[in-house]
């Protein structure tokens, strides 16, 4: 273990030192004092036996969800595994969160990633470690009950595997055969969405990419030495893939080991069946495993446009899969009035597509395509509320816990926000996409509600205000009162 000296020389060291190009062999430096914290402290939460070292079945267990698959438990665990014992020690375990929380590291990122494919460890990665890689992804999808997109992409193992040959043929620039890490860390640099979306099921449609892209993929991919129509394919695909900055996120990711890891993947997931459910997805469960989401009640949603009222009375139960402590079970999900916010995502613009891949745990899948943690982050109010708030990875959206009297109020006013919306579609309310509830043995019933980031802007925002309707039961804490920034 770090002692509590160690750990604060390397807090220290992290918020003093510059990001130079001579410190990337050290890569905790990137870690503040509280994601170094935390990171330390989700790794003791991993190590079960409390011996300084997370064997793979500890691994796979603090991983939750994203363990049900053994292939893709043994593809993640190796690249923490730096010295390949067959342990993580705490050292390799920090080092290598702090690589995949940095946001602008691509270079040790994707050679994390690489390194972690490359399954003969030979430099070259070869299109059946690819494939292996992909149905690994596609079979946790599975796993969770996911069995395919709004599109009506299937994850299947022959899906894989076109899927596969689809990135590969992106990757081998030199159409050599295999995939040198160079290879791998331009498309990276260039357009990483590419890589995610491909990686998932193909193009879904005008996203954010979680890094700054270079404008030259349409050179990139015009000047690569294979054929003239794999050449014209890849710019087909370059093509339909924006490349945008996203908004930086506030608060601490939530990675394997948190204490609400589990919570955090659960929404995700409860979230990501809701939208397959409100899509009508025509895949089977049958290729990987029986291992999916089954619902519990039988519904039949109406049209918004016949009763605003009964929309926003419907609601649908189904249980959502569990891997917790190496056994299986259900978590009771509860989606409120579906199609009266799918009514209102549509009403501002919002794709289901986009919007799955956003806050669904795609997001998280397709990240570690990257060697980043694409999880959603955790900042907990300091107001009166007491709530906790999770931005998405792409910072466009927040997910914020609510009280139950607040749902009730929620749910009462719905019929109301829903008529203001569709009257007036550039309104200044907050946008509401979402709203749903879980229920946890650990954590008990926690409501939750899906709304737009209006801080993810690319214009430059210079002041913020907090709006409060009452002076009722408000106080401030003495800084602020005597802060110049802080008016009342």
């Amino acid at each position: 273990h770090i002692e509590s000296k160690q750990l604060q020389s390397l807090s220290r060291m992290s918020a003093s030192s510059p990001a130079t190009p001579g410190r990337s062999a050290d890569p905790t430096w990137q870690l503040d004092g509280k994601a170094l914290a935390q990171a330390t402290q989700n790794f003791r939460a991993m190590d079960i036996n409390k011996d300084g070292l997370l064997t793979i079945d500890e691994f796979r267990e603090g991983l939750g969800m994203l363990g049900m698959d053994e292939r893709f438990s043994a593809l993640l665990f190796s690249s923490f595994d730096k010295s390949g014992d067959g342990h993580i020690n705490q050292r390799e375990f920090i080092t290598s969160m702090a690589v995949m929380l940095h946001p602008h590291d691509v270079e040790q990122q994707v050679s994390l990633a690489f390194d972690a494919y490359d399954l003969n460890k030979d430099g070259k990665l070869q299109l059946d470690e690819l494939k292996s890689v992909i149905k690994a992804i596609f079979s946790v999808m599975y796993s969770m009950g996911l069995v395919g997109t709004s599109n009506g992409f299937c994850y299947t193992p022959e899906s894989a595997e076109r899927t596969a040959e689809e990135l590969f043929m992106l990757l081998d620039r030199g159409h050599n055969g295999y995939v040198t890490k160079e290879d791998y860390q331009v498309l990276a640099r260039t357009n990483p969405e590419l890589i995610k979306q491909i990686g998932l099921g193909g193009i879904s449609g005008s996203r954010r990419s979680r890094r700054e892209s270079s404008p030259s993929v349409g050179a990139w991919a015009s000047t690569s030495r294979s054929s003239t129509a794999t050449a014209r394919r890849r710019q087909s695909l370059a093509q339909k893939v924006s490349r945008k900055i996203r908004a930086s996120k506030p608060g601490l990711t939530v990675t394997p080991g948190h204490a609400r890891w589990e919570m955090v993947v659960q929404m995700m997931l409860g979230i990501r069946i809701s939208l397959s459910r409100v899509s009508e997805s025509d895949c089977s469960l049958e290729p990987y495993s029986s291992r999916a989401a089954t619902s519990t009640v039988a519904i039949t949603l109406p049209t918004v446009d016949d009763d605003r009222e009964a929309s926003a009375r419907e609601h649908a139960k189904f249980d959502v899969p569990s891997h917790r402590r190496g056994k299986e079970a259900a978590i009771l999900f509860k989606d409120y009035a579906p199609l009266v916010f799918k009514r209102i995502r549509a009403l501002a613009g919002v794709s289901e597509a986009d919007y799955m891949l956003s806050i669904g745990p795609e997001q998280i899948l397709g990240e570690l395509l990257l060697g980043s943690m694409g999880s959603l982050s955790e900042l907990f109010s300091e107001g009166k509320s007491g709530a906790f708030f999770y931005f998405s990875n792409d910072g466009l959206y927040l997910i914020k816990t609510i009280p139950h009297r607040e749902a009730r109020s929620l749910l009462r006013l719905l019929p109301a926000y829903l008529e203001h919306m569709e009257a007036n579609t550039t309104s200044l309310l907050p946008r509401f996409f979402g709203f749903h509830r879980l229920r946890m043995r650990s954590t008990g019933k926690v409501h939750f509600v899906v709304m737009a980031n209006v801080f993810s802007t690319e214009t430059p925002i210079h002041e913020r205000f907090d709006l409060k309707g009452s002076y009722l039961g408000r106080t401030a804490v003495e800084e602020w009162e005597l802060s110049p920034d802080v008016s009342r």
